[in-house]
């Protein structure tokens, strides 16, 4: 998008900080891959700071070292190979090791604390601003924007690097997350494979079969079956100890899937894949999420000369919820977001490291606290409504924006996310998460701030411009009528009128925000309306009828134009002596990524070998003027009766 020239530069800056961070955070949120994410990033940085140098080093605590991952601007062989020292007196080094944005505007000055690096003297950098990105548990290296020339990183410009850090430290945590979810996945088919009982695994509410082990398979004589859903069960063959067949929604995975039951090693007569009959015991339970939210259910089943295996299975088992609950333990106390177990009446049960860390309260000072007595007082009832309801069954979860009160006095802004939990032989409890978004926030009252200031901006210019089109209007219309009329006075009021019509489209075109693109189908309608009123025609007698579409600003003040010629020659010549007919704007698609605008009415239609090269009409050179402009084709198609003008816009507009 061009730049707005009528804005101050640091304006001009900040605006297009928040483009490049709109279109980064949208490929952040929608990128896999993590060097490709890096690269964007290194560009968005340099075409934001507007730099010829940016870079992303990574951390390698057992180098001690950065390593440059990705870059813009730098020599080839650089990215990929090129490391800097891990250490404090380097402006990367002491980024990480703060924990803040570090700028130095020029390392070669003599107050200068920090070292020059090899890398920033072999490429004559001589300014840098370094600022952290937050990885897994730990620092997970810097963004580093640089300049050749001495340069004082403004405040924006900061905040800029810095927001590109924070998406950065989202795509590194969700990296994490998905490696760790691969591992999990791993481990769990490692485990199935081992497991001496047959196992199987079916999806809730449907009881799609996800999938078994090794074991199932030796058990039933058979590998179990691809079903869609429980009824599948049918194909089959449990028998109950009487002999009688088990139906679809009586198997105990099924029980467990639809209706939660939990079922506790149930007899079953099995007929195997070699018609051989076998006595199972079989135990079916389900799974929930962790909003309660029944997703899986997991059956196990063993034959009955099998006993002491299965003895050995459950004491597998025990410890592996033992394994998984010092795993999720690990994990809460090392999430890189803060965490809480929160009672029912609000009372701190756990926090992690980084929640006390936001508040600065220790373990155990945390731990005589409620959550309301550190929120602000004009957000706890909303936080309490929210609970009743979680607690009521009536909400899954809630998010929640909240200020809370830190040990030494500050407040700081949090998102605020609680989902419940209900442990069996517990009281139910609730999990919160919670985001230190102070900086967003900040950023958020910044931005309105600017928004408010542009708002006042244009509609004092605009308002000056509207003023000054119709004062040039009321002075044409002054000098037509000193003069003693004729056929130049005619041209005078035309003048006057369209001038005021520049006035008109001017007003509507510019109360959409600064460089966003005009709805035309709503615009187009707008100005038919206001044709019509000026020109007295009769309600209906004008139509406009377009296709959705937007278009930029300077596309459309010519099409406006056009338009009120067309229309007002429809007007004029069309039905002269005549009641007025009908004049249709229409705006379609005439293919290849093309619009099409035209003007047509029912009336006397065009002179016999009338063209519009021909003719030496003001409003005919004005039309092919403008179609020039618009790098569009002015046509005049055959019709049956009356007159039809078309703009055929180039594709793009």
């Amino acid at each position: 998008m061009p730049s707005t020239p009528d804005l101050p530069d640091r304006l001009q800056a900040c605006l297009r900080h928040q483009r490049l961070l709109t279109r980064f955070g949208t490929q952040a949120l929608a990128e896999p891959d993590l060097p490709t994410l890096l690269r964007e990033a290194a560009e968005r940085i340099a075409e934001g700071l507007e730099t010829t140098f940016a870079k992303i080093m990574q951390r390698r605590p057992e180098h001690g070292d950065l390593l440059v991952v990705a870059g813009v601007g730098w020599a080839s062989g650089v990215v990929g190979r090129a490391t800097v020292p891990d250490d404090p007196a380097t402006a990367a080094g002491c980024a990480l090791a703060r924990d803040e944005p570090v700028a130095v505007a020029d390392l070669r000055a003599p107050s200068a604390e920090l070292h020059r690096t090899d890398l920033l003297r072999e490429h004559g950098i001589v300014a840098v601003l370094n600022v952290p990105i937050d990885g897994d548990g730990g620092p997970w290296g810097v963004v580093e924007a640089d300049s050749r020339e001495p340069r004082a990183f403004r405040e924006d410009e900061v905040l800029f690097v810095r927001s590109i850090a924070n998406l950065l430290s989202a795509a590194v945590a969700r990296v994490a997350a998905r490696e760790r979810e691969h591992l999990e996945r791993a481990r769990l088919d490692a485990v199935l494979a081992q497991m001496p009982a047959g196992v199987a695994i079916a999806e809730a509410p449907s009881g799609r079969l996800l999938m078994h082990n090794a074991r199932a398979i030796a058990l039933l004589g058979h590998p179990m079956l691809d079903t869609d859903s429980y009824e599948g069960y049918a194909r089959y063959g449990a028998l109950h100890p009487d002999g009688t067949p088990y139906a679809p929604a009586e198997y105990p995975i099924a029980r467990a899937v639809m209706t939660g039951e939990t079922v506790e090693l149930e007899p079953m007569l099995y007929r195997r894949g070699d018609g051989r009959l076998t006595h199972l015991l079989v135990s079916a339970a389900p799974v929930h999420d962790a909003a309660g939210t029944r997703v899986l259910a997991v059956s196990t089943f063993h034959a009955t000369d099998e006993e002491r295996r299965l003895e050995e299975e459950q004491r597998r088992i025990r410890d592996a919820l033992a394994e998984s609950e010092a795993r999720y333990r690990a994990a809460f106390e090392q999430a890189a977001v803060g965490l809480a177990e929160i009672a029912g009446d609000g009372w701190f049960l756990a926090a992690n490291g980084r929640l006390r860390s936001i508040l600065g309260y220790g373990r155990d000072e945390l731990a005589t606290l409620r959550l309301q007595d550190i929120m602000h007082p004009d957000d706890r009832p909303v936080a309490a409504a929210f609970t009743r309801r979680l607690y009521a069954g009536e909400l899954p979860a809630f998010t929640m924006e909240t200020r809370l009160r830190c040990k030494d006095g500050g407040v700081v802004w949090a998102s605020l996310s609680t989902a419940p939990v209900a442990p069996p032989g517990r009281p139910p409890y609730t999990v919160a998460v919670v985001q230190d978004v102070s900086d967003r926030k900040r950023a958020e009252a910044e931005r309105e701030e600017l928004l408010v200031q542009k708002d006042l901006l244009m509609r004092e210019m605009n308002h000056r411009i509207k003023n000054s089109l119709q004062m040039v209007a009321a002075l044409v219309m002054l000098q037509a009528s000193n003069r003693a009329g004729g056929d130049t006075d005619r041209r005078f009021e035309e003048t006057a009128a369209r001038i005021a019509t520049i006035a008109l489209i001017h007003e509507r075109l510019y109360r959409t925000e600064i460089g966003a693109d005009v709805d035309a189908a709503a615009y187009l309608a707008d100005l038919g309306r206001d044709l019509a009123q000026t020109l007295g025609l009769p309600p209906g007698h004008l139509t406009v009828d377009a296709v959705a579409a937007h278009l930029p600003a300077d596309v459309m003040a010519p099409l406006g134009l056009i338009v009120n010629e067309l229309v007002t020659n429809a007007v004029k010549y069309a039905y002269a002596g005549q009641p007025p007919g009908a004049i249709r704007v229409t705006l379609d698609r005439a293919g290849g990524g093309r619009l099409r605008l035209a003007v047509e009415d029912d009336g006397a239609g065009l002179p016999e070998g009338f063209t519009i090269s021909g003719s030496a009409g003001l409003g005919m050179r004005v039309l092919q003027s403008l179609a020039q402009q618009l790098r569009a084709d002015l046509r005049i198609p055959p019709t049956a009766g009356g007159a039809r003008f078309e703009i055929v816009l180039p594709a793009g507009g």
